[in-house]
């Protein structure tokens, strides 16, 4: 598969043609490996749906066009739009609303060739305005998406690859198991899924880890079953692990990659802190455990001067650094070598979420229900403090699994984070096109640009 993209500058008050560009694309595996899933965790996929909503691929997976103000490194493994990308604008559909990032397909000029396919999308005065350094192709829901909460239930950051169609309750999306009175931690193994639940006695915590090992199509015995959604039919391995301080909820975990640790967080009420603990009322203990064995590599707390008591949501440890989310406070910032107060960002949710890092640094998602079809938040890098918005799940977090191809991605969902989802990240690149010249586009212009993609 190939293709060439061409913009067109036009002067909005003349129709006169100010710079012309074209560019050939690079194709990435994003295309590819759509075509081939990570089938064990799809268990109870349509396959045949899948497809059908796949092909022809013009439709709903080479459907949007992606307009950045940086350029793009040009691998086959550069699958993912990076968060700290700059964003100019997107197209997929036909479009008039007032998103001033996204662009329309002009339906006249579209259209299927012999062995491909010929987009046009219009980007009028008021649209996609900066300076574009590279393009590329990507789904249709996110070039519906506009770098921003849909006015419609046209585009999304997370899509239901059974059908490719925005689901925000995921009533139908692929799921491994959904474990009442756990909470779906993390796969920190390949085909492995970790659940805990906890119960507190004399105010310690007992917390019960559940391994659960999935089925391997490359591996498949002759008595192996389709597991149940329960987990009731899958081996599973249980540890015992004894905190001596109460945890509330397994919610507030966190797991960093780059030193395979794995956080459990309690933020310590007023009335238990004690000596030199007592005048910080942002005291939050925490335990860094070893992912393999279970067992914990550390135990200590972080300080900071928090006015309010109970409200710390989210908590991560980065670079040095500990984050707290708070419902009513923003989000602090303390240095752990000094355990100072670095900043308070105002950053505040009702919803909480869990931290994760990505490729890009450390990420928060930041939810608010949008009446009345969802939900829309914040894609946000909190260490270097940027973010934009989407539309796309409430109560649901990626988690780390390494062994799912993006941009298939696995997901903690539900009010609890009981549910382990396969789900379909939007935002990638299908096609790379670095432009040899920037293009500056300003109200005072139009923007043409047409695409073909061939065989």
């Amino acid at each position: 598969m190939k293709g060439k993209a061409t913009l067109t500058l036009s002067d909005a008050a003349t129709g006169k043609v100010v710079q012309r560009v074209e560019e050939s694309n690079m194709v990435t595996d994003a295309i590819s490996r759509l075509f081939n899933p990570p089938h064990e965790a799809l268990i109870d996929t349509n396959w045949p749906g899948q497809m059908a909503a796949m092909l022809p691929m013009w439709k709903n997976i080479l459907g949007g066009i992606i307009l950045l103000g940086n350029t793009l490194e040009e691998s086959k493994d550069n699958i993912m739009l990076r968060e700290d990308c700059v964003p100019v604008g997107t197209a997929g559909d036909a479009y008039s609303g007032a998103n001033v990032m996204r662009g329309s397909l002009n339906i006249n000029e579209s259209y299927e060739t012999e062995n491909g396919y010929h987009f046009t999308w219009d980007f009028p005065t008021d649209k996609a305005n900066g300076t574009i350094r590279s393009v590329a192709l990507t789904s249709r829901a996110f070039g519906n998406a506009g770098f921003a909460p849909c006015e419609t239930r046209d585009g999304s950051l997370t899509v239901n690859p059974y059908e490719f169609i925005v689901s925000y309750l995921l009533s139908s999306a692929p799921k491994f198991m959904t474990l009442v009175g756990n909470y779906f931690i993390g796969s920190f193994r390949p085909r492995e899924l970790l659940y805990a639940s906890s119960s507190t006695k004399n105010n310690k915590t007992t917390v019960v880890f559940k391994r659960f090992q999935t089925l391997d199509t490359n591996a498949l015995k002759i008595n192996d079953r389709v597991y149940s959604e329960d987990g009731s039919n899958i081996p599973v391995e249980t540890t015992e692990l004894v905190l001596d301080f109460k945890v509330d909820n397994l919610k507030n975990v966190f797991w960093d990659p780059k030193n395979r640790d794995l956080y459990i967080f309690a933020p310590a009420s007023h009335s238990t802190l004690s000596g030199s603990e007592y005048p910080y009322r942002g005291t939050v203990r925490y335990w860094r455990i070893d992912p393999d064995t279970l067992t914990v590599k550390e135990f200590t707390s972080v300080r900071f001067p928090k006015s309010g008591v109970g409200d710390v949501l989210s908590c991560a440890v980065y670079d040095g650094v500990f984050y707290a989310v708070t419902a009513s406070e923003g989000t602090y910032k303390v240095n752990m070598t000094t355990n100072t107060l670095i900043e308070v960002l105002p950053l505040t949710t009702n919803y909480p979420s869990r931290f994760y890092v990505n490729e890009t640094g450390l990420m928060y998602n930041f939810y608010g229900l949008r009446a009345p079809y969802g939900s829309a938040g914040t894609f946000y890098r909190m260490d270097v403090d940027t973010g934009f918005s989407y539309d796309g799940l409430i109560y649901g977090v990626p988690v780390y699994a390494d062994w799912i191809p993006q941009p298939y991605f696995l997901y903690a969902y539900g009010q609890e984070f009981n549910t382990a989802f396969v789900l379909l990240m939007s935002n990638y690149l299908a096609t790379i096109n670095n432009l040899a010249q920037p293009l500056t586009k300003t109200n005072a212009h139009t923007l043409k640009i047409s695409y073909d993609i061939i065989n």
